[in-house]
């Protein structure tokens, strides 16, 4: 069975489109080509995303929100593939 990431190098990516995958499709080189074009993504993260918080942005737990952030990679290897921060919305 192919792994479904290579998916992403099928992709036309869209200038300014928002893409929602699911976690199978976390690959951290392969986002980080995606965004350079100022194209947008969504996903799941895995259980095991090795991460450090920047900032906690505010926000309203009544709406079902339980945490808005800003992270950086933290493991080495994703780090280097991944190095800009990224947004991390927990509902």
């Amino acid at each position: 069975m192919q792994n479904t990431v290579y998916a992403l190098d099928l992709f036309d990516v869209e200038k300014d489109a928002f893409y929602i995958m699911d976690k199978g499709y976390v690959d951290f080189e392969r986002l980080f080509n995606i965004e350079k074009n100022a194209v947008f993504f969504i996903t799941r993260a895995r259980i095991n995303l090795s991460f450090v918080r920047v900032n906690a942005l505010k926000i309203n737990k009544s709406t079902g929100l339980r945490c808005d952030q800003i992270i950086k990679l933290k493991d080495n290897k994703s780090s280097k593939l991944y190095p800009k921060k990224l947004r991390r919305v927990k509902f």
